[in-house]
């Protein structure tokens, strides 16, 4: 416990130093048998409640391993703040340029559920790629293994009359003569587009 202004303070409250690099213990081992938390943060100051520096090189920075999970999360992130303000709830940023082998975000799905399922409830947009890629492709899917399945497929079922498009492409740049709006390349002895 302790109360002093920070101009009384020059060091953290607990310390915890493991000064001998060959040393491959953990620093500091919790083990809870008990249906409370293994570690509560109650942060009400304006600032990180978790901060890592970490200089690992091969191995993880972060490791969440959870193989007796039944209906619990992995991970569980949630806010219900009002402000207007513009934040991002999860920011991934990959600041160096040399880093070109670096992938920003990988999730590796072996069951059969949804990889990725974006449930938006609000009146936005549930996907937004902002990119500034030239040569590269900004989207790309490859299904080499499909069967009975589609590589993309698109569905509306509202009732509203209003005018609107299901899929819109547009070609906003009058001087970009060489732009192909669609390029459809049919190898094999089947329809390129089927209107039914």
């Amino acid at each position: 416990y302790r109360n002093k202004a920070s101009g009384s303070t020059a060091a953290p409250l607990v310390t915890i130093k493991q000064d001998n690099a060959s040393d491959d213990q953990a620093a500091l081992s919790i083990i809870q048998d008990a249906p409370g938390y293994g570690l509560d943060i109650d942060q009400n100051g304006n600032k990180e409640a978790i901060y890592i520096d970490s200089t690992s090189s091969t191995e993880h920075v972060i490791s969440a391993v959870g193989s007796s999970l039944t209906t619990g999360r992995l991970g569980y992130f949630y806010s219900n703040s009002a402000s207007t303000g513009t934040r991002d709830l999860i920011r991934i940023t990959n600041d160096n340029a040399s880093a070109t082998a670096t992938t920003g975000l990988r999730v590796v799905n072996d069951s059969t559920g949804d990889t990725v399922y974006i449930d938006d409830n609000g009146n936005g947009k549930a996907l937004y790629v902002d990119g500034e890629a030239t040569t590269a492709d900004m989207v790309k899917f490859e299904a080499d293994a499909l069967t009975t399945g589609s590589a993309v497929k698109i569905g509306s079922n509202a009732s509203s009359s209003d005018t609107r498009y299901i899929l819109e492409l547009v070609n906003d740049h009058a001087s970009s003569t060489g732009t192909t709006v669609i390029n459809i390349d049919q190898d094999a002895n089947a329809y390129g587009i089927k209107i039914d």
